[in-house]
């Protein structure tokens, strides 16, 4: 194993352990989440008025999407909420994506979920999306 598989399993294994504490955890709010269908994450919100002036509408509604490190996936949910349409959320935790895939189904959100490293996202998803976004403090 070289000293990039090694770092890429540690954080692997850091954002596994990660996603059982953010679904439980008040930060995330689960519960409250699913109980009301209207909610849109914070993260999302404050993304959709970075976003909006760059698209056409102004909106991500009837457009495909594809989540680059979706974690726990209320933020690609939070997008499903908005409209988007064939939305795929990718992570390298499958941790993280087991959490999203049950928070999806108690939703009814229609999300295609893909493990994979999002440096390399075209080896797993061969495909085009009309957006393409990533969260707050997914790159620092």
């Amino acid at each position: 194993m070289t000293e990039l598989d090694t770092a890429i399993a540690a954080n692997r294994a850091n954002w596994d352990q990660r996603a059982d504490v953010h679904a439980r955890s008040q930060m995330y709010d689960v519960d409250g989440f699913l109980a009301d269908r209207s909610a849109i994450s914070q993260v999302v919100r404050n993304d959709v008025a970075v976003l909006a002036p760059h698209m056409k509408g102004e909106t991500v509604s009837g457009r495909s999407l594809l989540h680059l490190q979706c974690h726990i996936g209320t933020d690609t949910i939070s997008w499903v909420r908005l409209g988007a349409v064939d939305v795929h959320g990718l992570d390298l935790s499958p941790g993280s994506l087991a959490h999203a895939r049950r928070i999806a189904g108690a939703d009814g959100a229609d999300v295609t979920w893909v493990e994979g490293d999002a440096r390399a996202a075209s080896s797993v998803i061969d495909r085009r999306f009309e957006v393409v976004v990533t969260s707050a403090g997914t790159i620092v």
